[in-house]
């Protein structure tokens, strides 16, 4: 491969990286639960493999997270809390429909400033 061509590789990559909308956690509105332990938002979920899932509540998916040493983020819809393990931060699909919760531990990753969000598109009506 010629120099050129690793040049032209990395500058679309880091081109199509800058093209995607995301907000850093400072700019979202994360809550507080289980006295500061975790943080949460509504209408969001993070997407990809998952190391474990538990039935529970909304309220206690953030809970059950903490009790599994691995998880650094969790996602609760349809009854389940989704656990995955990322200490390095994952991406966040916002606009899902009502009743899904997202969130994450901040004592188990390195920077919270990797945990962003990118905005489901919306969809117009014809």
């Amino acid at each position: 491969m010629k120099v050129s061509s690793v040049i032209l590789s990395i500058f679309l990559l880091i081109s199509a990286m800058l093209s995607i909308p995301v907000s850093s956690v400072s700019a979202r509105d994360w809550k507080e639960g289980d006295n500061g332990d975790v943080r949460w938002d509504n209408y969001c979920r993070y997407v990809g493999d998952y190391i474990s899932y538990k039935h529970s509540t909304d309220r206690q998916c953030g809970r059950v997270c903490l009790f599994n040493y691995r998880c650094t983020h969790f996602t609760h819809g349809d009854g389940v809390c989704y656990m995955y393990a990322s200490i390095f931060g994952r991406s966040v699909d916002y606009g899902w429909a009502p009743g899904w919760v997202c969130g994450y531990v901040p004592d188990r990753i390195l920077d919270t400033s990797v945990v962003y969000g990118r905005r489901k598109p919306q969809l117009l009506a014809v």
